[in-house]
């Protein structure tokens, strides 16, 4: 079967934008990038990703709603349809 990648940043120059990014690993080492996925608009830190099973992925990140201090935990859920919808088209992006 074929090696896939899943990581976790903010989407920009701040500690915003949560994404998730899907890569696949080529034979040769290259990373194709297959997707982009938003997972939290706002306030997004330090964060964790986890294989939960079952298809499932886990995700815990610092996130401040209006009125929380600003080191609130949050955590969300995601399965492998919402990381693979939709992938790119085949000029995708290697590293």
């Amino acid at each position: 079967g074929k090696e896939y990648i899943i990581l976790s940043n903010a989407g920009g120059p701040k500690r915003e934008n949560g994404m998730v990014h899907l890569a696949r690993v080529e034979e040769n080492g290259e990373l194709t990038w297959l997707k982009h996925n938003p997972i939290q608009k706002g306030e997004f830190a330090y964060n964790s990703l986890q294989e939960l099973g079952n298809g499932e992925y886990g995700i815990l990140y610092e996130h401040t709603e209006k009125g929380q201090n600003a080191y609130t935990l949050s955590f969300r859920k995601f399965n492998w349809d919402f990381l693979s919808k939709d992938l790119i088209s085949p000029t995708e992006a290697k590293v």
